[in-house]
């Protein structure tokens, strides 16, 4: 229930003009692995996914210690943000959608 939830406050936030961001891979990992939900909240709402990916001076960064690594860029680092092609998910192609996502953010990290 409490997915439905938050995908469903997405899903009206869109509709309402808002932008919304989501993690692809969901806040409990595994890491770089794609989940649905993101899919399903492209799918009901009709509105693209766009991969946006982040690279930045190492030297300037802490890592935590949680299961996804996450990464903390410290003030006057070198942030590069690229943005890929649109991905227009349909009950047809969510499959595919969900593959090409998962390669979209793997091609621009490999950059």
């Amino acid at each position: 229930m409490y997915l439905f939830t938050k995908l469903s406050s997405a899903h009206y936030q869109n509709e309402t003009g808002a932008s919304t961001t989501m993690f692809p891979d969901g806040p409990y990992g595994p890491p770089k692995e794609i989940k649905n939900g993101v899919l399903w909240m492209s799918l009901q709402s009709g509105v693209p996914l766009i991969p946006v990916t982040f690279d930045f001076s190492k030297a300037r960064t802490v890592r935590a210690n949680s299961w996804d690594k996450k990464i903390f860029v410290l003030p006057f680092s070198t942030v590069v943000v690229r943005y890929g092609k649109p991905i227009y998910v349909t009950k047809e192609t969510m499959a595919q959608d969900k593959l090409t996502l998962a390669a979209a953010l793997n091609t621009a990290e490999a950059d």
